[in-house]
């Protein structure tokens, strides 16, 4: 029997590897994880034999999100052979089979594979991420809520760096109007402007900072809007600006609607919606009026999403789901499919969506409708309160606490307007 220490083990390796493996099996640790699985096989593989296929299938075999496939003519390497398999044809140029080519591109393009959420890495330092915003599949910026940092990808999230940190506070809201124009809000009255893709980020002062900045929007280069709290009075506050954020003027004849989250939406640029934590407000002519569209609200509002001129979501405190289909005019409350807090929902489609809070209740913090909101289903990812979904061309996007990144192909369906 090994012992740890013992320097006599095969191959030369230490004990203590060989007794780690010992406890590990893989196809029992493959049945807790919920990700799909293509698993593979060469039948004329001496090393990982078909016996072993064999007990992963056995172990697999009541999951319908993996797919099996074995080959009669491959070796362990994948390429092609006959008769029993040696050690000599390692030797031996060759390719990977074709067919395996062309199978696992498939997988990979299949809705099974599609359906998957991708943790990206992140840098170790990072933790509470709260909002992101892309300006395509590949250019991305991520804000930590509480240490200041931007986090900043190229390469469509392969690689992620902090490139920028700015100071202490809360950081609530990002936006960009293009790929070099960006804006950062949060507390304290806390606003910053990027000329450069966010290599470099100027102070933007609102006169006060008895505010906390939750949302910025901007309808074009010009016009934009900044809503939130104001931490003295305890009552919304919204600020606009009509120069591009040189000036930005509060807005004195806004309905009483509670205080504001990070949720605004303009569906179109003359039809808006801004959630508050006693009411809906809507505007039809690009926010130079607002008018009350729902009151009360059924809980504290956090994020608001429209698919499309009429179809919209709002998603809050408690579970609570709201949804219209007459662009706001009229909302209904819909079944509760969790008791946590909802922080953000999106749609990609009439039929398709997920919904992203914290496990404040219960468990579950990703959540996956099919069939237009009608039922909802937990998505375990292992990830923690998960604060934003938001999408690019080709891609879903959440991000939450831990430093988590998380992201999935769409599927087929049109884009919407988030808050």
């Amino acid at each position: 029997p090994l012992e740890a220490g013992s320097k006599e083990a095969p191959r030369g390796e230490p004990a203590s590897y060989w007794l780690d493996l010992r406890g590990y099996h893989p196809p029992a640790v493959a049945r807790e994880l919920k990700q799909p699985f293509l698993i593979l096989q060469g039948e004329r593989d001496y090393q990982v034999t078909m016996e072993d296929y064999e007990l992963w299938r056995k172990a697999l075999a009541d999951r319908k999100n993996v797919t099996f496939k074995a080959y009669p003519d491959l070796n362990h390497l994948f390429m092609e052979g006959k008769g029993k398999a040696t050690p000599e044809e390692y030797g031996r140029p060759g390719h990977v089979a074709a067919g395996v080519v062309e199978d696992v591109a498939g997988w990979i393009k299949s809705p099974l594979a599609a359906s998957a959420w991708r943790k990206h890495l992140t840098p170790a330092t990072v933790d509470d991420l709260h909002n992101a915003f892309f300006v395509d599949d590949a250019t991305g910026w991520v804000i930590a809520h509480s240490s200041g940092v931007v986090l900043h990808t190229a390469d469509g999230g392969e690689s992620w760096m902090v490139q920028a940190h700015l100071g202490p506070g809360f950081l609530e809201s990002i936006t960009f109007l293009d790929a070099r124009r960006g804006w950062i809000c949060g507390s304290e009255g806390r606003l910053f402007r990027t000329r450069d893709g966010g290599r470099t980020w100027e102070r933007r002062s609102l006169g006060t900072d008895d505010v906390a900045l939750y949302a910025v929007r901007f309808l074009d280069a010009r016009r934009g809007f900044l809503a939130g709290v104001d931490t003295v009075r305890r009552e919304g506050v919204l600020f606009e600006t009509s120069d591009g954020g040189e000036t930005w003027v509060l807005r004195e004849d806004l309905p009483s609607a509670g205080f504001f989250a990070d949720a605004m939406t303009f569906p179109t640029a003359s039809a808006g919606l801004l959630a508050g934590s006693k009411a809906i407000l809507a505007t039809r002519n690009g926010g130079r009026t607002w008018e009350v569209a729902l009151d009360p609200v059924a809980g504290i509002v956090r994020d608001l999403w429209f698919l499309d001129t009429r179809t919209g979501w709002a998603v809050g405190h408690h579970g609570f789901v709201l949804r219209t289909r007459d662009g706001g005019a009229t909302w209904e409350r819909r079944p509760a499919f969790t008791r946590n807090r909802l922080r953000s929902v999106l749609f990609v489609g009439e039929r398709t969506g997920w919904a992203v809070g914290d496990a404040n209740v219960e468990p579950g913090v990703l959540f996956e409708t099919l069939d237009g909101g009608e039922t909802w289903t937990k998505v375990e990812t292992g990830a923690g309160d998960l604060h934003r979904l938001v999408e690019s061309p080709g891609r879903v996007w959440a991000v939450g606490k831990g430093g988590v990144i998380l992201s999935r192909v769409k599927r087929a369906g049109s884009a919407g307007s988030s808050s």
